[in-house]
């Protein structure tokens, strides 16, 4: 289980979040998972460097959280999900 990426100020811009991120979807695409992530809208082009695909608005539905957050997969194709839609209840 991958939950949260947090690399510390002192290690930021060496080059760890991509090491972590490229071993992290290797472990997905190897396993032949899926993989879905809720995110700021500020790192959303984080993610997008490493492949991840922004999960339509209209295909998900934040049960308990009214915050402007953005879902996105790894992995998976959301096409298959025609008129369905995820549903997600956020601890908080």
């Amino acid at each position: 289980m991958f939950d949260t990426l947090i690399i510390k100020k002192k290690y930021q811009k060496k080059g760890y979040s991509e090491i972590l991120m490229n071993f992290n979807n290797f472990i997905i695409s190897n396993d032949n998972k899926n993989s879905f992530l809720i995110c700021e809208k500020k790192m959303i082009k984080f993610y997008k460097n490493f492949n991840w695909k922004n999960i339509s608005k209209n295909k998900i539905n934040f049960l308990d959280n009214k915050r402007n957050k953005s879902a996105m997969c790894y992995n998976f194709n959301t096409k298959n999900l025609d008129n369905k839609k995820i549903n997600i209840y956020l601890k908080k």
